[in-house]
């Protein structure tokens, strides 16, 4: 039966055997099309829970439905937007502003520095709350277009020979959804960026009393600044710098007493304070074996990686460089002779397994520490989803207006990539292992229009409800919405 009209029906097979299929009736039971609508109907209804809509349609009031469109599209096909209208072709659009890849060059133009810093002081609304716990990393993303100003030469994290944009994100470690970003140029280091981000933040009215980074953004400057502002912070500690460097080897001997092992985090953990240019910290040293183990097996790899290009330089002229591993003779710039340096090749190993951290909250535990930074894992996998499954690895843009605007599309995604990621996370039994997972199993939902009314092509699977139960979407609600939505193709 057609649950919209209980006096008409929905024909099957062995109807036909009993009332032969004239002209009439086959214009009544021929479906006119068939629309896969899953997918994009679940990321609408995210859009609803998160505040997302409401936030962009306050700013983008003519826009926030393309806007939406694009990020539904990145989810589900990644960054590539030129194949969009194929995609919307078979999917159903739950917005009628339709726009064509060939017009986002337009759209590109409307996201305005001035309106994305207005989103995103009305999205701290609904993501964070006030004395956040936020992590904050910066990444980089590669470009072959010679007319992006941002784009230039740098250290490349994916270990490609080309420019590349750097990207600092802001991440909640309690909501675990990104806060906002800004676009940096390729060549500036990590440490350099944190000035500029907390200049950001002020201006955008985020009120963070915890920032949690890795150990590339540990300076002098950046300690002096972080202190200034009145921010606590938990930074990791690079083994490289001497201060760091003894405090970890001093520790290492010590540090595997049972009295130092954290039950259920794996490690050993010590704390002390430390005075650095005169302010005090607290620092902590820790053991994991594990660690160890992979630290080993790379140490030994660099040392023979090294000697066997200390073998092909011999009586060749070469630059001298630092070399931690090897006692290097050189005459007249050219290698003459190496040997292995044992003290240094075991001040290293005696090292394998350890880390650190710095802050300047007294009150924090050595156990305490290790769990705030794990927990930054958050925007690690907020850049992997970025990179790999969105497709963001590459900007394939040619000008500034639209590396930005894409940008924004994709930031928008990542929201979307957040949110699913953190509610996976709260499920005792996952409904599917991914979030393209997810997202694959949502498609499979598909509408069929018929002239008496639209009806879903098969029931809602047992795995279908699942997922729809982990992110509180009522399921008959949800075929409902589906059933009575026009959008558009």
């Amino acid at each position: 039966l057609n649950p919209d009209n209980p006096k008409t029906m929905f024909p099957n097979d062995n109807y036909f055997n009993h009332f032969p299929l004239t002209d009439d009736a086959w214009n009544e039971v021929l479906p006119s099309k068939i629309r896969m609508v899953g997918s994009t109907a679940f990321l609408y209804h995210r859009a609803q829970a998160l505040g997302l809509e409401h936030c962009l349609k306050q700013v983008f009031p003519d826009h926030y439905k393309q806007i939406l469109q694009c990020a539904f599209y990145i989810l589900a096909r990644g960054g590539v937007m030129m194949y969009m209208d194929d995609f919307y072709q078979k999917h159903q659009n739950p917005y009628e502003d339709l726009i064509s890849h060939k017009h986002l060059g337009k759209l590109y133009e409307k996201l305005r520095r001035e309106d994305r810093l207005e989103f995103f002081k009305l999205w701290k609304e609904y993501a964070s709350k006030p004395g956040e716990f936020v992590a904050y990393d910066v990444t980089s993303i590669s470009t072959e277009a010679k007319e992006v100003s941002l784009a230039e030469y740098g250290y490349n994290r994916d270990g490609e020979s080309l420019p590349q944009v750097n990207v600092g994100t802001v991440y909640s470690q309690t909501s675990e959804l990104p806060l906002c970003y800004e676009l940096y140029n390729g060549s500036i280091a990590d440490k350099s960026h944190l000035e500029s981000m907390m200049c950001l933040l002020n201006k955008l009215g985020l009120n963070l009393s915890f920032y949690v980074m890795d150990r590339g953004f540990l300076t002098q400057g950046n300690l002096e600044e972080l202190v200034q502002e009145g921010i606590y912070f938990l930074i990791g500690i690079p083994s490289h710098q001497e201060i760091y460097r003894k405090f970890l080897l001093e520790k290492s001997p010590l540090i595997r007493n049972p009295a130092n092992h954290l039950l259920g985090l794996g490690v050993y953990g010590v704390k002390e304070e430390v005075k650095i240019e005169e302010r005090d910290y607290q620092i902590f040293a820790y053991y994991s074996s594990a660690k160890a183990a992979q630290d080993e097996t790379a140490l030994y790899e660099k040392i023979k990686k090294r000697g066997e290009e200390l073998e092909r330089q011999q009586g060749k002229a070469t630059r001298r460089k630092q070399e931690p591993y090897y006692n290097v003779e050189v005459q007249q710039g050219k290698v003459i002779s190496y040997e292995k340096n044992e003290e240094k090749i075991n001040e290293s190993l005696s090292i394998c397994g350890m880390f650190g951290f710095l802050t300047n909250v007294k009150e924090l535990t050595a156990e305490g520490a290790i769990r705030h930074y794990r927990r930054r894992d958050g925007i690690e996998k907020l850049y992997e989803g970025m990179k790999n499954p969105l497709e963001l690895y590459r900007l394939r843009t040619h000008a500034d207006t639209s590396t930005e605007g894409k940008f924004f599309l994709g930031f928008i995604a990542q929201i979307f990539w957040a949110d699913m990621i953190r509610i996976m996370q709260w499920q005792t039994k996952k409904p599917a292992p991914t979030v393209k997972a997810v997202l694959n199993e949502m498609e499979k939902i598909q509408k069929v229009s018929y002239k008496m009314g639209d009806q879903l092509l098969a029931p809602l699977t047992k795995n279908q409800k699942d997922i729809l139960s982990a992110f509180k979407i009522d399921a008959e609600e949800f075929r409902m919405w589906i059933l009575q939505k026009q959008g558009s193709l």
